[in-house]
């Protein structure tokens, strides 16, 4: 697996981001472990988790974290992985409450390193953005936490270019260290239909010329379209769920998928692979979060992990 250095970081990763958001939970802990231990004997280094990941399941608070924390004691990978948490999500009984504040962000880093047994975090996501706040104070509260020795990296998860122009902004006019990144929803899919999560943000074209401009890397959630590429083309329309076929079931999608299909035959890839590496080739830093249920498909993204499509390829598909 390729390895590249995050931009105005210290941070060397793999080009492939493991989010394993159930594991431990709604996958068993022995075949958990087994799939973590692969991704990091075949180069990969950074995990993705959130503060709340699991708390909708009847298996506890901050399960995701805890689980991470026990598969580092047990298989001795502590420092040889960066673990990215999110903070300041809001609660599940009071979504319309915005948690992105000092006193609540200070409250989940707080458990998230308890959660995770370490003394600072490797990289901090704010999960949600506050549009009541103004941005010069989130970036203010965060750099607290850095420089108290909280979080080492910062960035934003569902954070519009707009908020993210003024946080650079507001950072580099008072000398403070800005989002290292953001993470938002975009994959290789046209959006035809909502998110079924309308709290969450979608890179649209003008949030991509934000991360063209300002080589401002983006970690991509649902990098795989949640499987719609390959599951149309291996099992048909009727294999979609309902609200994947809204999202994405359109005409430039499947026009795309044929275009894919010339793709996967020119490099003796998957699908999946070239859904993937149209995330890794862009112009700017790209980093796939992905998830998987089983070996099968952790093997398949990992194959298909050091695939650049070309400039041509690239543009077929648009």
């Amino acid at each position: 697996m390729k390895k590249i250095v995050l931009p105005g970081t210290d941070l060397e990763i793999s080009n492939m981001c493991f989010g394993p958001s159930t594991f431990g939970a709604l996958i068993d802990e022995r075949s958990s472990f087994e799939m973590m231990d692969f991704y990091v004997e075949n180069g990969g280094n950074i995990i993705d988790t959130a503060h709340c990941y699991c708390d909708w399941l009847n298996v506890g608070l901050a399960s995701s974290e805890k689980f991470l924390s026990r598969w580092m004691d047990a298989r001795g990978t502590r420092g040889k992985v960066y673990i990215a948490t999110k903070a300041g999500h809001f609660k599940f009984d009071a979504p319309s409450v915005p948690r992105v504040t000092a006193e609540e962000v200070k409250i989940d880093i707080l458990e998230s390193l308890d959660n995770l047994k370490v003394d600072r975090l490797d990289f901090l996501w704010l999960h949600r953005d506050n549009t009541n706040l103004p941005v010069g104070e989130i970036i203010e509260f965060m750099n607290d936490y850095k420089n108290q020795g909280l979080i080492k990296w910062f960035g934003g998860s569902n954070w519009s270019a707009t908020r993210l122009e003024e946080a650079r902004i507001y950072a580099e006019k008072h000398g403070l260290e800005n989002f290292a990144g953001v993470q938002n929803h975009w994959n290789a899919a046209h959006l035809g239909g909502p998110l079924v999560d309308e709290t969450c943000v979608f890179a649209g074209e003008e949030d991509l010329a934000f991360y063209k401009k300002n080589n401002f890397p983006l970690f991509a959630y649902c990098s795989q379209a949640n499987g719609f590429f390959s599951k149309l083309d291996a099992l048909g329309p009727d294999s979609l769920g309902e609200n994947i076929k809204a999202m994405h079931l359109n005409k430039i999608n499947i026009s795309r998928l044929e275009k894919m299909k010339v793709l996967a035959k020119k490099y003796d890839s998957e699908i999946n692979s070239i859904v993937l590496a149209y995330l890794t080739s862009q112009d700017f830093p790209c980093i796939p979060i992905f998830n998987c249920r089983n070996f099968d498909q952790l093997k398949s993204v990992i194959s298909g992990s050091d695939l650049q499509l070309s400039t041509n390829d690239m543009l077929s598909l648009v």
